[in-house]
Formats: C-alpha cells, sequence, structure tokens
C-alpha cells in the first residue's frame, strides 16, 4: 500500500496499515507480479524503472503521473 498523506518511507512496511510514501518504494518491495495498493493522492517521480512484472490498483482519488515508465505495468483503477 502507498499512501501520499500517511505513508513512510522509513517506518512504513507496505501494508494497509503501514503504507509507504512513495511508488519507488513500494517497486522496491513488491514482490514480481505483486499489486501495490494507491489510497489516495497524487503520486509523482520523474522516472520509474521496474524490472519486474507490476499491477498499480488505485481506489478513491488517485492521481499517477510520471514522466517515465519503463518496464511492466498493469494499471487497475476501482471505485
Amino acid at each position: 500500500y502507498v499512501s501520499a498523506s500517511t505513508g513512510n518511507d522509513t517506518t512504513g512496511t507496505g501494508l494497509s496499515d503501514a503504507p509507504l510514501a512513495t511508488l519507488g518504494e513500494a517497486v522496491n518491495a513488491v514482490a514480481s507480479g505483486g499489486t501495490i495498493h494507491l489510497v489516495d493522492g497524487s503520486f509523482s517521480e520523474s522516472s520509474l524503472t521496474l524490472s519486474k512484472s507490476v499491477t498499480l490498483a488505485g481506489t478513491g482519488s488517485v492521481e499517477l503521473t510520471e514522466s517515465t515508465i519503463t518496464g511492466a505495468l498493469t494499471i487497475a483503477t476501482t471505485g
């Protein structure tokens, strides 16, 4: 899980009760073929290189602005 408002890349675990703050840290933590849940907020990084297949699932009001995404990415949105 990643939350722009309540996440923390230092103390977060990526679980729903302790989300990470940035998409880059979530990509580093997720297993190949795994899903990263974007909980809320706006996520922006200048570039993101995926060395594994990842699914992004957004719930609620999520904005994703990436300059460059390289790799296998699936985006699924709900709500």
